[in-house]
């Protein structure tokens, strides 16, 4: 009994030993050499307008599903659709985000994800909005357009600059695919189906205005709540 309780024991040891090095290998991959620093082929000094939600940066924090969260300071560039971090007094960009489970920073809950828009899939950050059945993301979006001379003497030339856009809506529908969705009347009958009805009278009673984002929020927690 005894010799068979040191085996185990000595099992037991051995794996753990591995799994810890495994851990710590992972580790190793995440942080040596996989952010770069950030590079840019527009100058934002000389642009009007921000790609960035923020400007400045703010304290957040990066949580990775493999390892313990990292604090620090952060600030989302939509245009690059990139997440720009400091180290010292460098700006780095975090670009191993297929180990991310996601990234906290002013109040906003951003996943590294795979989604649909229209017919073609891609991966960027979306904000999570609301939890639930049916999960809300929203995607933030700048241009950039480039400088126009004057065309006669009564113009004035334009520099480059990037424009903010409308976000783009997003849903997953229990745990299904993020694909995205119009706001209009087509679009929420694709989504809630045989209780657009239900949706419809509770936008009307509420008086929601969907081009706003809070009353889109506010229609996605109400039709959660409805299935608890």
């Amino acid at each position: 009994m005894k010799m068979k309780l040191f085996f185990t024991l000595a099992l037991f040891l051995c794996l753990n030993e591995s799994y810890s090095q495994r851990i710590e290998l992972i580790r190793s991959e995440m942080y040596a050499g996989d952010f770069e620093p950030v590079q840019r082929s527009i100058n934002y000094a000389t642009t009007e307008g921000s790609p960035y939600l923020d400007d400045e940066l703010i304290s957040g924090y990066v949580k990775f599903r493999l390892t313990d969260s990292i604090v620090t300071f952060l600030r989302y560039n939509i245009f690059m659709d990139e997440m720009e971090y400091l180290e010292g007094d460098k700006l780095q960009v975090i670009d191993n985000e297929s180990h991310l489970d996601h990234v906290y920073v002013n109040s906003h809950i951003f996943y590294y994800k795979t989604y649909k828009f229209r017919n073609a899939f891609k991966q960027g950050y979306l904000e999570k909005v609301v939890d639930g059945p049916y999960e809300l993301y929203l995607k933030y979006e700048v241009g950039f357009e480039k400088r126009q001379n004057a065309q006669s003497s009564y113009d004035q030339p334009t520099p480059d600059r990037f424009v903010e856009k409308s976000p783009i809506w997003f849903c997953s529908i229990k745990n299904g695919p993020i694909r995205n969705f119009e706001t209009d009347k087509t679009g929420l009958e694709e989504i809630f189906r045989e209780d657009y009805s239900k949706i419809k009278q509770y936008v009307k009673s509420e008086k929601l205005k969907l081009r706003k984002q809070e009353d889109m929020i506010k229609l996605f927690s109400y039709y959660n709540s409805t299935l608890n």
